[in-house]
């Protein structure tokens, strides 16, 4: 009942958020290019070409069966046979010579009419059918049971928590192609800048207006940037392969990217306006890793209660029914059937399995143990996530707001400059700081986007019905 209403609040809360942060992915009557590759597109075709993905979907359905079998160890098994046996003449002769000897006995006796079955006949048929049923309390049956099922509820989480990590993956693989290109940018606009003011101050400089200090240091400042932006422009092809290694693609395919925003993760905005008690205890009531912490626990619970079954008295119930058919197609009459109860406790091996009981008791109170210890460090780290969400965001302003300021310093001085009041070196200075915060910028905008896609992923996604058959 608690549970349900954690569950319950939770939901309503990222429900209230998302209605009041909703906003569209893209402005009305705006058509995005056919050959534009979307962040949702690009998730989707990741889930769909991820070979890790697949295994793991595999993996969810062995587990399915195992659950479907373990109910069916409950339900009668049997066996039907049938056999025909077929004696050699010799055989079948000697064993029915009496047979003629009591005959002509009765006959001269006086008494006519006396048939004798043979004592062997020369072809046999069985039939039987024999039915087997376990008493549905045993604790083998229930061990088995409890054991199938945390493993299916493990593999749907697991299903689940590897759709995240795959969606996260690529999330910030695109964030990464759409920064490094950004940076990369960046830095030509500062070749390019720093190029226009080397060939100013050569000019200066052959005109005697500057010394040859000047020209040095934009030579220098040149060289800085022409190094950032080879880096920069390699950046761009890892980051690019990556993403097309995500997405099952060549790796040197080309990528024509959609810019993301805010409402690019609307998703992960809203989870983010939760306030993070709520969001650490939805978290742990819904999330994959929590429905594995937990699975894993009921999966110890299982097994000792399987390995109870070996020092414990177990019933079964038996029922068999034969037929026989004797050189004839039908059914003479000749029939025997049996029932049986049996009741079997372990008698030789019973040390042997106290043991095995005592072990399994053993892994559960560790099981225990561990998954407290487990939950404890997932409300750490979904608190740690919601506070890096918030430090990112407020690093992100703070990163804008440096750019802004850098670039209305750069006009200042620039006018400054060309008005003779202020020096080569101070205006070098100011171009320098101006890319550095230009680029933290930039940085700043996509390790916030990062930071909510892992804020996102945390609470992972629920399976379908279509997807649990």
């Amino acid at each position: 009942m608690k549970s349900s209403l954690q569950r319950a609040v939770f939901l309503g809360l990222l429900g209230a958020a998302m209605s009041a942060l909703a906003l569209p992915l893209e402005p009305p009557g705006v058509l995005k290019a056919p050959d534009i590759l979307s962040l949702d597109e690009a998730v989707d075709l990741a889930l769909e070409q991820n070979p890790s993905l697949h295994a793991s979907r595999a993996a969810l359905d062995g587990s399915v069966w195992a659950s479907r079998k373990s109910w069916l160890a409950f339900l009668p098994s049997g066996s039907f046979s049938s056999s025909v046996t077929r004696v050699d003449d010799d055989t079948y002769n000697r064993a029915n010579q009496a047979v003629s000897g009591m005959e002509q006995m009765f006959e001269a006796l006086g008494i006519s009419g006396v048939e004798i079955e043979p004592f062997l006949y020369r072809d046999t048929y069985r039939t039987s059918l024999t039915v087997n049923q376990q008493f549905p309390l045993n604790l083998n049956l229930l061990g088995q049971r409890g054991l199938a099922s945390a493993g299916l509820r493990a593999g749907e989480a697991g299903y689940a928590a590897s759709r995240s990590e795959i969606v996260l993956a690529v999330r910030q693989a695109y964030f990464g192609v759409l920064a490094t290109r950004e940076m990369n940018t960046v830095a030509r606009e500062s070749v390019a800048s720093a190029e226009n003011r080397m060939a100013l101050a050569r000019d200066k400089a052959e005109l005697g207006m500057l010394p040859r200090s000047d020209v040095l240091r934009w030579e220098t400042t040149l060289a800085e940037a022409k190094s950032g932006e080879l880096a920069a422009s390699n950046g761009v092809r890892l980051a690019e392969m990556n993403l097309n290694r995500l997405l099952g693609r060549a790796l040197d395919a080309p990528l024509a990217l959609e810019r993301v925003n805010e409402a690019s993760l609307g998703h992960a905005l809203c989870l983010s306006e939760i306030d993070p008690e709520s969001f650490a205890k939805g978290i742990l009531n819904h999330s994959p890793t929590a429905r594995i912490i937990q699975a894993g626990k009921d999966a110890a619970a299982g097994g000792k209660t399987l390995a109870l079954s070996g020092i414990t008295p177990s019933m079964h119930f038996s029922l068999s029914k034969g037929w026989q058919d004797n050189d004839t197609m039908e059914l003479d009459g000749d029939g025997t059937w049996s029932m049986t109860a049996l009741v079997t406790m372990p008698v030789f091996d019973l040390m042997g399995n106290y043991a095995s009981y005592k072990q399994a008791a053993a892994d559960k109170r560790r099981a225990e143990y561990a998954s407290v210890d487990a939950l404890e460090q997932l409300r750490m780290g979904a608190w740690a996530s919601w506070l890096e969400v918030e430090r990112s965001r407020q690093n992100l302003s703070f990163r804008e707001s440096a750019e802004r300021q850098a670039r209305e310093t750069f006009k200042e001085m620039e006018s400054r400059y060309e008005a003779g009041q202020v020096a080569e070196f101070d205006l070098v200075d100011v171009q320098v700081a101006l890319t550095a915060a230009r680029a933290q910028a930039v940085a700043s905008r996509y390790e916030y986007f990062g930071a909510l896609a892992a804020l996102e992923s945390l609470v992972g996604e629920p399976l379908t019905t279509e997807e649990t058959k």
